[in-house]
């Protein structure tokens, strides 16, 4: 469930991204990679929200409402993109460095393709969606 007052972070908001740094990690005949290294700025967990939130008990029925705390930490991530002669993909390995607490992360990769379907993974699955 969605904190009261939640915060959505993107990697393609300037203000939120450091410097992206790329580099070649391997380029041979019949494969070639490529990293892309950033950090991210996010909240750095749930706090109370309210002026009576701390006094409120904690309890199956009753949840004290929570925000996203003012301030922020610094999350590293790095995508290593590889490509592989005769193969019609390209690999991707994220790595992230998982700094704050109480929060969701999501690794989405547009391609700009058109397309009536995609596979995503699910527990145990891998899923065709519309």
């Amino acid at each position: 469930m969605p904190p009261h007052k939640d915060t959505t972070v993107l990697s393609t908001q300037k203000k939120s991204r450091g410097k992206v740094k790329t580099e070649i990690v391997r380029s041979g005949d019949l494969s070639a990679s490529m990293r892309v290294s950033f950090s991210i700025r996010v909240p750095e967990d749930l706090v109370p929200d309210g002026p009576d939130a701390p006094k409120r008990p904690v309890n199956i029925s009753s949840k004290p409402r929570m925000r996203r705390s003012g301030r922020l930490v610094s999350m590293p991530v790095e995508t290593t993109y590889t490509l592989t002669a005769g193969s019609r993909r390209i690999d991707c390995r994220t790595v992230i460095q998982n700094t704050a607490r109480r929060h969701r992360i999501r690794a989405i990769f547009p391609t700009q393709r058109k397309t009536g379907h995609w596979y995503g993974d699910s527990a145990f699955d891998l899923v065709r969606r519309n």
